[in-house]
């Protein structure tokens, strides 16, 4: 009777040391799945028209833990000088494997009329479009294995750093 006493703490004990390390190992994973960082790197105009500037953009996306990650989608608000102008074309979910970085192309659709008119208006006048202050704000749904998270994206930049990186 005593040896099935010991024979069943040592397996509750060793059960719950088991679910303890995988609960801890998935805690930490998910905390490095929100250190997730990015970077916009370059940029460029891939079509002018007089309703529509359609830019191409490249966002390095650096995984940070040790598992791999697939970037399930975004929710993106793209604003020129504090004006909600972009839209954000489907992007295809994608994986960065562990402890690495991917660049991911994404294109922006921005409807120039709710800035200055129209595009010949931005593209004309060249003092306006070094004042030009791009900013994107959303999320990214990002996964590993069954572990789901939204990473908060914030990112701000001038025409002239964009188009120089």
């Amino acid at each position: 009777m005593a040896k099935n006493t010991v024979s069943n703490i040592a397996f509750f004990s060793g059960l719950t040391l088991l679910v303890y390390g995988l609960y801890a190992y998935f805690s930490q994973q998910a905390k490095l799945l929100k250190n997730f960082s990015y970077n916009i790197i370059g940029g460029s105009i891939n079509n002018i028209s007089t309703d529509n500037l359609s830019v191409n953009l490249n966002i390095n996306f650096v995984n940070k833990s040790a598992i791999e990650v697939s970037v399930l989608s975004f929710n993106l608000n793209f604003y020129m000088n504090g004006i909600a102008c972009g839209t954000l074309l489907p992007v295809q979910p994608f994986v960065i494997a562990a402890n690495s970085s991917s660049t991911i192309p994404i294109t922006v659709n921005i409807d120039p009329s709710v800035i200055s008119g129209n595009i010949i208006d931005i593209v004309t006048a060249s003092s306006n479009l070094n004042n030009l202050l791009f900013v994107v704000q959303g999320t990214a749904t990002i996964r590993s294995s069954f572990i789901v998270a939204k990473l908060p994206i914030n990112y701000q930049t001038s025409y002239n750093e964009l188009m120089s990186s």
